[in-house]
């Protein structure tokens, strides 16, 4: 397999084609002039707004955050 530098959307669309990338699933929208839009989840953590300016990660969250799902 040769390494590549960026790729444009055809050198993109060329290589799923071939299948020398593989992506899946594929949505031929989310190819970008240099790029290819990966979305990882439809849910993800927010934080509450806090009075406390530091969040230590040590301890259980506990309020301290609230689901989202976009």
């Amino acid at each position: 397999m040769r390494t590549a530098g960026i790729l444009c959307d055809r050198q993109i669309r060329q290589r799923v084609s071939s299948g020398e990338i593989e992506i899946v699933p594929f949505d031929e929208s989310c190819i970008q002039p240099a790029s290819y839009d990966v979305h990882l989840s439809r849910k993800f953590k927010r934080y509450h707004d806090s009075s406390s300016a530091i969040i230590d990660t040590k301890l259980p969250v506990g309020d301290l955050m609230y689901d989202i799902e976009s």
